[in-house]
């Protein structure tokens, strides 16, 4: 009778705390997942972005603090222990970001609200009211002019049809996201996550293949970012995971290396036309995507356009030498490296 006295005070409890409470095990609380947590935040920021409940700018911020957080966890792992401590300390963490994900999400619903409002109603045009007590002037007629005796009287000329306004650019929206995908990207962070803790990877080793991953998401957000997410641009995704996931599974015979640098390489492969229509996309994908500001945008623009001219200019004067093309190859790097990641190479111009 006491067990159930008890049960039933505990029950009110939970409910009175409307269910959001820790488990207590004999007297001690469970200390939360954070790997559990952190994937749930990574599914949350996934959904908002998708459902437009936050904007691309909006989910930086979040993104980048949660990417903060699981760096902070594979540096805790290293040593092969994951003290309640630490795990509180993530916690604690991971409190923070949940907050700012609701803020920001109530923030972003609060101003599409007014816009909303006021792209829904209609001014009335007020009427032209009369003085009162007085009626309104009559509006003099105009003397007819009379029409020379013997000749017709003249056509009124046509009105010209007014010029239809121009329709509104279409916004456009990013391609959904790719559930095989994001899945892949999860397993993986999952599996590094484990790699630490069973000291088969370095702290070291880790920190590239999460970068790997980072580098991963970034061309998945700027593909989708035109809203059309062919299944080449799937396969070219698929292609980096599978290097990614051999790396995490086999680091003997696939040692751990920076896809960063590897793409770098590929992309000196190719000629410098080439480049330059890449660099042309990456640019415009990157003002879609928000991933770039316009000033920012602006800059590398002209930053590639000088590199053209310059090789306009070079090849007036001749065959381009090896020199001269190594030239406008380190001119290309530089920029593509600020396109890749603005953070550590900060957007400035050329010349």
């Amino acid at each position: 009778m006491r067990k159930l006295w008890f049960l039933t005070v505990v029950m009110a409890v939970i409910l009175l705390a409307g269910g959001n409470v820790t488990p207590v095990l004999g007297g001690t609380a469970q200390t939360p997942d954070p790997e559990q947590r952190i994937a749930t935040q990574q599914k949350r920021i996934d959904q908002a972005l998708q459902a437009k409940e936050i904007t691309p700018d909006g989910v930086k911020p979040l993104q980048g603090g949660l990417d903060k957080i699981k760096e902070e966890m594979t540096r805790m792992k290293a040593d092969g222990q994951f003290t309640k401590e630490e795990k509180d300390k993530l916690n604690g963490m991971l409190n923070q970001n949940s907050q700012l994900i609701d803020q920001t999400k109530k923030a972003s619903k609060t101003a599409a609200a007014p816009a909303k409002a006021a792209t829904g109603a209609t001014a009335a045009k007020p009427a032209a009211a009369a003085t009162a007590g007085t009626a309104p002037a009559a509006t003099p007629a105009k003397p007819a002019t009379a029409a020379p005796v013997g000749t017709a009287p003249a056509a009124t000329p046509a009105k010209p049809a007014a010029a239809p306004a121009p329709a509104p650019p279409k916004a456009v929206t990013p391609a959904a996201q790719d559930a095989s995908i994001q899945g892949a990207i999860a397993d993986q962070q999952k599996r590094i996550n484990q790699g630490i803790q069973a000291k088969q990877l370095t702290l070291q080793e880790s920190k590239t293949l999460e970068d790997n991953l980072a580098h991963i998401r970034q061309e998945d957000t700027r593909l989708r970012a035109d809203g059309n997410f062919t299944q080449a641009e799937k396969d070219q995704l698929l292609g980096l995971l599978n290097q990614n996931d051999k790396m995490i599974k086999d680091n003997k015979n696939n040692p751990v290396k920076n896809m960063r640098e590897t793409t770098d390489v590929q992309d000196r492969m190719r000629t410098i036309p080439e480049r330059f229509a890449r660099q042309q996309s990456r640019i415009d994908q990157g003002i879609k995507s928000k991933q770039l500001t316009g000033e920012e945008a602006k800059v590398l623009q002209d930053n590639l356009n000088y590199i053209k001219n310059e090789e306009a200019r070079l090849k007036a004067a001749g065959k381009l030498s090896d020199a001269e093309k190594n030239r406008l190859h380190i001119l290309l790097d530089q920029n593509g490296d600020m396109i890749e990641n603005k953070k550590t190479n900060p957007v400035k111009a050329l010349k």
